[in-house]
């Protein structure tokens, strides 16, 4: 993903609390953990998951067979707790370019796109983002 969320979030909260409210799945990764030991299918392996295992690194591990270069678990994070909170886990600026580039290809040899890509051409896009709008005061 090419868009920064920390730097996104920190427009509104501040640096100092940009990654505070920052999760990187729907589900928090720490929901809840295995009671007991479960074979799980991903994508044809199956793996074996001890008890006390966190929803959060079975999503990961499916993430990661599935090709996908996102972090939605970490072990290290909260003191070595492990979390899918506090950190920007889907922003990777090099990841973004090789697929941006990789589309445009892609649509060149479709013809989509009439000029193949360059190292110095430059494709010009547009985001739009929601903007929270606070208003102190109304005016009658």
């Amino acid at each position: 993903m090419g868009l920064d969320r920390g730097a996104y979030l920190a427009q509104q909260v501040g640096d100092d609390l940009k990654y505070a409210s920052m999760r990187n799945s729907y589900t928090p990764g720490n929901f809840v953990t295995l009671e007991e030991e479960v074979t799980v299918d991903i994508n044809g392996t199956e793996k074996t998951y001890p008890a006390g295992t966190y929803y959060g690194q079975i999503v990961q591990d499916q993430i990661d067979a599935d090709g996908v270069k996102i972090t939605v678990w970490d072990p290290t994070a909260n003191e070595g707790a492990g979390s899918s909170d506090g950190y920007d886990g889907w922003y990777n600026a090099d990841n973004s370019w090789e697929e941006m580039s990789q589309a445009v290809e892609e649509l060149a040899k479709q013809m989509v796109l009439r000029s193949m890509l360059t190292t110095q051409s430059r494709w010009m896009l547009y985001m739009l983002l929601p903007v929270k709008y606070l208003q102190t005061e109304q005016t009658l």
